[in-house]
């Protein structure tokens, strides 16, 4: 009898909640990093108009919806990645697929375009392909495929679901379908201090981005090279499957390398194994002496000291990125864009992708014979001396205004190069788009979002020099910001964190 009364109230209190609507697992961050089902990305409504449509369930907006019914001259594109495609800092409006619709719209004017961002913020190729799945559903075209910058994320964050048993992950799941299940969730992230930060009105989790973030790389195990293998094979499936599905809808894919701030955004250097006492202080006292020297103008002194820690740490990704900058500020270009490159390939705490992922998406583009994009390369050969930094770049890793705009320029000229959806010779000249300066001139707010940006990527990074600088910069351009003392306040959380402080 006692188990009844309590079954009927744990039903009554699920419709409760349940009729509140407060306690939808669809509005929760997925727990699963995608190693479990996901809800669906686009849910179906009624425009003003009484057509069917889909719309992104967060974020929705022109550049998040579709028609239900699809028109017979429509060509219909999706975008998957994460949030370098979503837009951050500047939102899903300023992203490149808004800007390759308008250059589409331009050149096909007898075509229904539709580009649609289906990109989500801290995706990577695991939940893409859950996506591209669902997308597979709404009679796409093209496949955009960017993916690459959230691997390590996704691989080390949830690492602890590789151990679990399937069974497990798939109850879970499915409880998760129970309001109850979710206040439960909700209460538990209150009680053990794991809220969600919101940065530009999304919502991230703490442990993944936060002064704790890094704390995450440096107690994991240095069994580096393993993951490493291991993810490289789960990024070619996962790319793989992506093809194959949208193949089976009948669409086309067009896979994109991506690029990041190599040259403007110091990368964190760890070591890889226990340094002896003698290690610890030589190493100390070799990178003491090597900054005095850069300081003072003896390059070769301090690429000499520099070069002696490699004998102690060969995979401190710290030492081979400021090697790169000295040998950037002696002119030896060539030598400086490899150091560079081996530096954000070798860091552990690898936020963004490697040139190991782009190789791999142009070795799944070959094998299943996709279209292929290597922005990478453009930036590089957009960039004087191959230097990619803030000249396309917001932070570590997001694209500038500047930089979605090329990235819609490039994929615009592939696809009218292909004759995709139709020959070139029938596209009309687009108008250009508008320069990042337009944009600026149009809403204030973007320059504001680019230096919230900055200091949330150099709090993550443990870069609070930079944070304090960045701070300024938003007090002198905004000083009424609203998000400012949260920053401020999040910043000086980090410095107490890392023994510095940020004013």
């Amino acid at each position: 009898m006692g188990v009844g009364i309590a079954a009927t109230i744990l039903v009554i209190v699920e419709l409760v909640l349940r009729l509140s609507g407060a306690f939808d697992y669809r509005d929760r961050p997925d727990p699963f990093g995608g190693f479990a089902g996901l809800p669906s990305l686009f849910e179906q409504q009624t425009n003003e108009g009484g057509a069917g449509i889909y719309v992104a369930r967060k974020n929705p907006g022109a550049p998040r919806t579709f028609l239900a019914d699809k028109p017979e001259n429509a060509f219909r594109v999706f975008v998957l990645g994460g949030s370098s495609e979503a837009g951050t800092p500047y939102g899903y409006e300023h992203a490149f697929p808004n800007f390759l619709r308008a250059l589409l719209e331009d050149a096909l004017p007898d075509r229904h375009i539709e580009v649609v961002n289906a990109a989500q913020p801290g995706f990577a190729s695991r939940r893409v392909l859950y996506v591209a799945r669902e997308l597979a559903a709404y009679a796409p075209d093209l496949l955009i495929v960017c993916t690459g910058h959230n691997e390590v994320v996704e691989q080390r964050l949830y690492a602890h679901l590789y151990e679990r048993p399937a069974w497990l992950l798939e109850l879970q799941n499915r409880l998760r379908r129970l309001s109850f299940y979710v206040a439960v969730e909700d209460l538990q992230r209150r009680l053990v201090r794991t809220e969600g930060v919101v940065i530009d009105g999304n919502e991230v989790y703490a442990p993944m981005f936060g002064p704790m973030g890094t704390k995450h790389w440096k107690d994991e195990p240095r069994d580096a090279e393993r993951q490493r293998s291991l993810a490289l094979m789960m990024f070619e499936t996962n790319l793989t499957q992506i093809v194959r599905a949208a193949r089976a809808a009948g669409a086309e894919v067009m896979l994109v390398s991506q690029a990041k701030n190599y040259v403007d955004w110091p990368v964190v250097g760890q070591h890889r194994f226990e340094l002896t006492d003698d290690q610890h202080r030589q190493w100390a006292e070799s990178m003491t002496t090597a900054a005095r020297l850069e300081a003072e103008g003896d390059l070769d002194g301090a690429i000499d000291t520099l070069r002696t820690l490699l004998t102690i740490d060969a995979g401190h990704a710290e030492v081979y990125w400021r090697l790169a900058r000295i040998h950037r500020a002696r002119g030896d270009h060539d030598e400086a864009f490899r150091l560079y490159r081996r530096a954000h390939n070798t860091t552990l705490a690898n936020f963004g992708t490697t040139p190991e992922r782009n190789a791999m998406l142009a070795q799944v583009a070959r094998d299943e014979d996709t279209l292929w994009v290597d922005m990478d390369a453009v930036f590089e050969t957009s960039s004087t001396d191959g230097m990619v930094g803030f000249n396309w770049f917001v932070d570590f890793l997001h694209p500038n205004l500047a930089g979605h705009r090329l990235i819609a320029q490039t994929i615009f000229a592939a696809l009218r190069a292909r004759g995709v959806p139709e020959p070139a010779a029938g596209w009309r000249e687009p108008d250009p788009l508008p320069t990042p300066e337009e944009l600026y001139a149009d809403d204030r707010s973007l320059l504001v979002r680019e230096i919230r940006n900055k200091i949330v990527a150099a709090i993550v990074s443990e870069h609070t020099e930079e944070a304090a600088r960045y701070l300024e910069e938003l007090r002198r351009v905004d000083p009424d910001d609203p998000r400012l003392p949260q920053l401020e306040k999040w910043a000086s959380a980090a410095g107490d964190a890392t023994g510095t402080s940020t004013p």
